[in-house]
């Protein structure tokens, strides 16, 4: 019942979407132009030849994933050894098609230098992301798991991909952020990590000494509960927020270093993938 009046309250902006997209496309504002490109070209499933021979790439690998009888071991909530399949973890808790195409149409958009990403789980979102570095020709990507089974088995998987220039860190994403990466400065996030909205105000109290001015900072699961929304919102209404969209499962903010005077918010709700 509570998300069909979710639902219900997004229908007037899912059905205002298109206008507003191409109102972000004709903005004089780049980084405006740019997010409504990218959100667009994935709507639409626009993507050139060269891309989509990375793309392809990335799908094939995420097919075999899929199929694969590999297992991590992982101490359940009891402290037992609990076996999880690697083709269950790519089902649940790795990027469906349309959000890794995002991630992948953002990075080629904005061209950023350092990439970051919070919660590697065993790799495939930090695979679409590397496919848009590699059709940028610059870049590099730092992503951040706690679980060491995982972090192995995504560090196997960049070695196979051959991914060289993603740098993996094995730790708790708040110790390594603070201390690993504190002089660091990235101009793209992608939050993937603790779904609590506590740890994600945390984290984005932290990044806001990591990311660059005009830096593309994305959090995933906006509306995994009631308080990873309200923390949402929150994150939203900061100062150092210039630009910030509301899309339902990503939520994405443009940073910046000077306080702004007004938060301009966009919702472009995109619930049917």
């Amino acid at each position: 019942m509570i998300k069909f009046f979710v639902l219900l309250k997004l229908l007037p902006p899912f059905l205002n979407r298109k206008r507003q997209l191409d109102n972000l496309i004709n903005s004089d504002d780049n980084a405006l132009k740019k997010i409504g490109k990218a959100v667009k070209d994935c709507l639409e499933n626009n993507i050139d030849k060269e891309e989509e021979k990375y793309f392809d790439e990335v799908n094939f690998r995420i097919s075999q994933l899929i199929s694969s009888n590999e297992s991590v071991v992982e101490l359940d909530s009891e402290g037992r050894k609990a076996a999880l399949k690697i083709s269950s973890l790519t089902k649940q808790s790795s990027r469906k098609d349309f959000w890794g195409r995002l991630l992948f149409n953002l990075i080629r958009q904005f061209n950023p230098g350092n990439c970051l990403e919070l919660g590697t789980c065993i790799g495939v979102s930090a695979l679409f992301q590397a496919a848009a570095i590699k059709v940028n020709s610059s870049g590099s990507l730092t992503t951040i798991e706690l679980s060491e089974e995982r972090f192995n088995f995504a560090q196997k998987l960049f070695a196979e991909t051959g991914n060289d220039f993603i740098h993996s860190i094995n730790g708790d994403v708040e110790e390594v952020l603070t201390e690993n990466l504190s002089g660091e400065k990235f101009d793209f996030v992608f939050v993937d990590a603790n779904h609590k909205g506590e740890a994600l105000i945390k984290y984005f109290s932290i990044l806001c000494n990591l990311a660059t001015d005009n830096a593309v900072i994305i959090f995933d699961d906006i509306n995994w509960s009631p308080d990873m929304n309200k923390a949402w919102k929150e994150i939203r209404e900061n100062v150092n927020v210039k630009y910030s969209f509301d899309l339902f499962e990503f939520g994405v903010c443009i940073f910046s270093n000077k306080q702004v005077n007004q938060n301009k918010k966009y919702s472009l709700p995109i619930f049917s993938y």
